[in-house]
């Protein structure tokens, strides 16, 4: 998932599944790739490996078999810890999620935002000042941050899974929905872990 700029949506949809294309970014390519996965009949995998993306730049990803076994992967690992056939964004399985990241994130856990918080869009797409822009970014949290997870609260609301974060340049601390970060280092479990959980929580309610 990518920090750019909200993609524009291309209404280009023809008829015949050869011929499916979609303009998109990096941000919309895993949610997409999901929603075919999840929505059109498993028993057509010709249809998948048919289907092509293609990116602002031209250039052509395709949903092949190797993509598509990653994302058997990820949802077997999803349906493996919350250990129920129900897979669905509700309180039962974010009480159960919780648990096991509680268990299972690595300390110290450092993240950023995997987008733009939602309070930043007025500034940077609409007609907010971006004087006072910069003045709110020294009290809140914001998508060029860098943060350290210091605990995961125990209330669940409509956000998903809360963490208590603290950002590295200042030491301020701020509450932020678990869903909207990313662990830095790509190589580690905490980002599996987390990418997991956000896929999870956006693909299923």
């Amino acid at each position: 998932m990518s920090k750019s700029n909200k993609p524009q949506k291309n209404n280009h949809v023809t008829n015949e599944p050869e011929e499916i294309v979609m303009l998109i970014d990096e941000t919309l390519e895993r949610k997409i790739q999901r929603q075919i996965l999840h929505k059109m009949p498993m028993d057509l995998p010709e249809f998948f490996k048919s289907i092509k993306i293609f990116e602002d730049d031209n250039e052509t990803i395709e949903l092949d078999e190797e993509s598509l076994k990653k994302l058997e992967e990820q949802d077997n690992r999803i349906q493996k810890i919350l250990n129920t056939e129900n897979i669905d964004v509700n309180r039962k399985n974010l009480i159960t999620y919780l648990k096991y990241l509680q268990n299972n994130v690595e300390n110290p856990c450092e993240v950023s935002s995997i987008d733009q918080f939602r309070w930043e869009e007025y500034y940077l797409y609409s007609s907010g000042s971006l004087k006072e822009y910069e003045k709110l970014k020294k009290i809140r949290p914001n998508h060029t941050d860098n943060f350290n997870i210091l605990n995961f609260q125990n209330e669940i609301d409509k956000s998903g899974i809360i963490v208590e974060v603290q950002r590295l340049s200042d030491h301020k601390k701020f509450s932020i929905p678990l869903a909207e970060l990313e662990a830095n280092d790509k190589e580690s479990n905490n980002y599996q872990l987390l990418d997991d959980y956000s896929v999870w929580f956006y693909n299923y309610q």
